[in-house]
């Protein structure tokens, strides 16, 4: 045995290396499950011993919080301080940007949702490794044009040092919880007030979906015995030891058990599980097969198998494969980074022109630098390199181009 590991005693943890990790996000300045997720990731990565870099497109709240924990986090690509040796991507754009800002460097790519434009998987041949929070997300994987060989779930996670366990739920609920970041208000809620109504239950609201944010969902939910939420937002409830069921603009899914936690999980408590309309009936039904033993029971197996520290443990793993992967000949994997880059510009031409034509010169330089300046690409190429020479200052301009008191709302008495 050589190197950090050399010596070490049977059973020992084994020291890893440490990793420069850059991570991608569309925004960091609301509550939002990747934004969550973002920091959860960041924070636990910098208490590893790891050194973990931020690149978002709208700063805020999340962003300080992170940064606050020493953690660089910008806006501005060219500002983070060291080259990564492995990219976290999160979103269309922000990924694009990262790997034309750090030619040659890996990535993994997380997919979060099953229709938002900003979540399409881009195909590249530096993205080595696809996760999917849901079996839904592997099916969109797919029809994004990604290798199945490439992809696998990874179910979301939760900081259990965060979402410390609530006291014992009583024999019946008292107090209900509708929360998450769905769009504000609609006869979905209408629906489920009068539920709770009926069955002598109070309902209140937290998060965007009564269009309060919430700045520490651990303390709001340990008040609750019910909650109806989805994806990260089930899953803390879940954490807390709620009784949870899958509830969103989209229906009404099941109570979540023990028996069935691991398919709910693969599921990430999302829209597939939503199977039944909203009605008052249905949920009296579902509200009425509340049972605290099973959700103690479900509670256990979250905190046993969900949580944080497991989880970036794996993800870890996961950079040191793609990072050890063999690359293939130079010559090759530019001509077909290229072309997906090139694949790229379409959609990004329908979000704005003036942002095709910066990424177009960043194109342009990136295949100056790796000595590919011929054919029909360069022709454009040539062109946009003249208005702007080098990646940096197409990306600096890029980025130019791209430019409530009350936590809780009583939603029924």
């Amino acid at each position: 045995m050589s190197g950090a590991n050399a010596g070490a005693e049977p059973g020992a943890t084994l020291v890893r290396p440490r990793l420069r990790i850059l991570i991608t996000n569309l925004c960091l300045n609301g509550r939002t499950g990747t934004e969550v997720y973002v920091r959860d990731l960041a924070l636990q990565l910098n208490r590893l011993g790891h050194y973990p870099m931020v690149y978002t497109s709208a700063l805020g709240v999340m962003a300080d919080e992170i940064s606050s924990a020493g953690i660089p986090v910008s806006d501005d690509i060219e500002s983070l301080p060291d080259i990564p040796d492995v990219i976290h991507a999160h979103h269309l754009d922000e990924t694009i940007i990262a790997l034309l800002a750090y030619p040659g460097v890996p990535a993994v790519f997380v997919c979060h949702d099953l229709h938002a434009w900003h979540d399409k998987a881009p195909v590249h041949p530096r993205i080595r490794r696809y996760l999917a929070v849901s079996e839904a997300l592997l099916r969109r994987l797919a029809s994004d044009g990604v290798d199945p060989d490439n992809t696998q779930i990874f179910p979301n996670f939760v900081d259990l040092e965060r979402f410390r366990p609530r006291p014992t739920l009583p024999s019946r609920p008292r107090r209900a919880l509708v929360y998450g970041n769905e769009v504000p208000w609609g006869p979905y809620l209408s629906v489920l007030a009068e539920a709770c109504r009926l069955l002598g239950i109070r309902l209140d609201g937290a998060g965007q979906i009564v269009g309060r944010t919430v700045a520490d969902p651990e303390r709001v939910l340990r008040d609750y015995d019910l909650v109806f939420a989805k994806g990260k937002s089930a899953l803390e409830a879940t954490a807390v030891g709620a009784a949870v069921i899958v509830y969103g603009v989209h229906g009404i899914g099941p109570m979540v058990s023990a028996s069935e936690l691991e398919s709910i999980r693969r599921h990430n408590f999302g829209i597939k599980l939503m199977t039944d309309s909203h009605s008052v009936a249905i949920l009296k039904e579902r509200i009425l097969e509340y049972d605290p033993v099973d959700a103690a029971a479900a509670q256990a197996l979250v905190r046993r198998q969900a949580g944080l520290d497991t989880a970036v443990g794996q993800l870890v793993d996961i950079y040191a494969e793609v990072m050890s992967s063999r690359m293939r000949a130079c010559s090759e994997l530019v001509w077909e980074e290229v072309r997906s880059l090139m694949d790229y510009l379409p959609g990004f031409m329908s979000r704005s022109r003036q942002r095709t034509a910066l990424l177009e010169a960043a194109l342009a330089s990136h295949a100056g630098r790796l000595g590919i300046m011929r054919g029909p690409f360069c022709l454009r190429a040539r062109s946009a390199v003249g208005r702007i020479p080098v990646v940096g200052s197409a990306l600096r301009r890029l980025r130019q181009a791209l430019g409530s008191s009350r936590n809780v709302v009583r939603l029924s008495a």
